[in-house]
């Protein structure tokens, strides 16, 4: 894999297989990104309540599952038009599971807190799923763990303090 001059990856080859040759056409990184960003489509489900539906528009796949319950309740759907095989299959799955994780945790498990990166792998979010719910977006590039933790105490602090005022 080649690298440009500001270190970045150049387009790897899992995005030049057959499956996704409209994404082969980028040089760009900017300009890959949005080619991966339309191929997958996660949408609540419109029949089934706290459901969710994530599809490959390209290779014409979907995974529905519930919303919390990703690894216990997901199940795979060969949309009309698809010609995967089995193997194409698994692999296209994995690469599903493997986006929808990473940008869409807090829809995938149940753990009450967790961390995502929108889809554009331009921003990182912090979540907390049980009540009261909240996304909080990390405007930083690169914060460690106890950076994060120090400054998220320093804000419980300003919060306690402010509502003994009000």
């Amino acid at each position: 894999m080649q690298q440009n001059e500001q270190g970045e990856q150049g387009i790897s080859s899992i995005f030049l297989r057959k499956e996704v040759s409209e994404c082969q056409r980028y040089s760009y990184m900017e300009d890959l990104r949005k080619c991966i960003m339309s191929k997958y489509i996660i949408q609540e489900s419109s029949i089934h309540p706290n459901g969710w539906v994530l599809t490959d528009t390209e290779n014409k796949v979907s995974i529905k599952f519930d919303d919390g319950l990703f690894n216990e309740t997901r199940e795979t759907i060969l949309l009309e038009g698809s010609s995967a095989t089995d193997k194409e299959l698994a692999h296209i799955v994995d690469q599903m599971e493997s986006w929808v994780t990473r940008h869409h945790g807090s829809k995938c498990f149940r753990k009450t807190y967790g961390y995502e990166v929108s889809e554009d792998d331009t921003k990182g979010y912090l979540y907390r799923r049980k009540a009261p719910r909240w996304r909080l977006e990390i405007q930083e590039p690169k914060v460690t763990a106890e950076t994060l933790a120090t400054s998220l105490r320093k804000a419980a602090e300003f919060l306690i303090k402010r509502n003994r005022y009000e």
